[in-house]
């Protein structure tokens, strides 16, 4: 039976893939995610462990101690550099180039700069620790993601300030955010929520098909 590794930032973007799996069986592992399931012929092994490189690498090497997949997969949000790339469009990194930021790139200027310095079409927060580890242990590796944001597109709130010294999304520091300029935020995160919901739903109906 083939073993698919995915490695994501959030267990919500597997939202879509588990409609098809099911919830599977939680793992005991030391990261914030992991489950395991089967379908369609595959054992599918589902981290999650937050957003950044530091938390990914720790994310696929935990899994890669644990198991044996025959294919590693970044996978999860992204966001678009490409103009023409649409919000909850399903990307791969073999016809999309991506860059992997160390940061939440939050504007269109900042998107801009950044497809012009690296010629990328999206971008990510995790890919190239997840690709660095397959790599070493000599394992395929593919980076199949969907755009939550695109390239013209500015948040005005601030998730970088919101981010703790892990790395991870301080919830309680995006409320107060919010709280202080209500009339625009409160849509901009309903919005955001929703794309989300969407686009993790179309990344999981392409996983579950997806030939690797």
């Amino acid at each position: 039976m083939e073993t698919v590794l995915l490695i994501a930032s959030e267990a919500r973007e597997f939202g879509g893939l588990v409609r098809h799996t099911g919830e599977g069986v939680p793992l005991p592992w030391p990261v914030d995610h992991a489950r395991e399931a089967v379908h369609g012929g595959r054992r599918w092994i589902m981290v999650a462990n937050g957003p950044g490189q530091a938390l990914a690498a720790k994310a696929v090497s935990t899994a890669l101690e644990r198991s044996r997949p025959d294919v590693v997969v970044s996978t999860g949000w992204c966001g678009a550099l490409d103009p023409s790339i649409a919000a909850c469009a399903v990307v791969d990194a073999r016809e999309h180039p991506i860059v992997c930021a160390d940061r939440v790139v939050d504007s269109a200027a900042a998107k801009a700069e950044l497809r012009r310095t690296s010629g990328a079409s999206i971008v990510d927060m995790e890919s190239a620790a997840v690709e660095s580890a397959a790599c070493r242990a000599g394992i395929p590796y593919r980076c199949i993601r969907v755009v939550t944001d695109t390239a013209g597109e500015t948040f005005d709130i601030d998730l970088n300030a919101a981010r703790r010294p892990d790395g991870r999304f301080d919830h309680r520091r995006i409320l107060l955010q919010v709280l202080r300029r209500p009339w625009t935020r409160i849509p901009e995160l309903a919005r955001l929520a929703t794309r989300s919901h969407q686009a993790a739903e179309k990344l999981g109906d392409f996983l579950a098909g997806c030939r690797f």
